[in-house]
């Protein structure tokens, strides 16, 4: 009976001592997340093959303290749908790789994509992840998604054809309009357009 109740007190004691070690830490996590913010979180760009985009992100520390952060390229896992991994991160460039940012120091981050002149990649959508964290404190740290779609941006070739029906239309009614205001100044004998006829 006595060993039991010893086997009671122990089991207490371990309970309260691991709470209370990692109560400091599950309270801290939170804060560590809401000290790195990263904006915007999701950009969404439209390309065409050949051509090259930047991308500006704003790196803040809200921390206390100043602190390292180190960028990474990664390939996303959770994807969107209708969205594939990124086909080759070495068509994205990071201005820098680490970041030393003091308490309440902004940085801004300039990411270079660049999309092959290949035909065939037009209609594709890509997800990347650029992953930002700090490597003494592992709970700080956040991340940009990039969605990415190919040969959507820009719209197809000049339409001729629109151009031509509009320009011809414009020259009738252009000339419609002279002809009626021609009509109208012979209703009046001094062949002036005024408000009053001429007696």
């Amino acid at each position: 009976m006595a060993q039991q109740i010893v086997k009671e007190i122990i089991r207490l004691f371990s309970i309260i001592t691991g709470t209370v070690i990692l109560l400091p830490f599950l309270s801290l996590s939170p804060v560590l997340a809401e000290s790195l913010v990263s904006s915007p979180n999701i950009t969404e760009l439209e390309m065409l093959p050949g051509t090259t985009a930047r991308i500006v992100l704003s790196v803040e520390n809200r921390a206390d303290t100043s602190h390292t952060f180190h960028l990474t390229l990664d390939q996303i896992t959770n994807l969107r749908e209708g969205y594939t991994i990124f086909p080759d991160l070495s068509w994205l460039n990071l201005n820098t790789e680490d970041i030393e940012l003091a308490s309440g120091e902004q940085y801004w981050v300039l990411v270079f994509l660049s999309v092959p002149d290949d035909e065939s990649l037009k209609g594709q959508k890509w997800q990347a992840n650029i992953n930002i964290t700090c490597r003494e404190q592992p709970l700080l740290s956040t991340n940009c998604i990039l969605m990415i779609s190919v040969g959507e941006a820009f719209p197809p070739g000049i339409n001729w054809g629109m151009i031509v029906i509009i320009a011809v239309a414009s020259a009738i009614a252009v000339i419609t309009w002279n002809r009626w205001k021609d009509k109208q100044r012979a209703k009046w004998s001094t062949g002036l357009k005024t408000k009053h006829w001429v007696a």
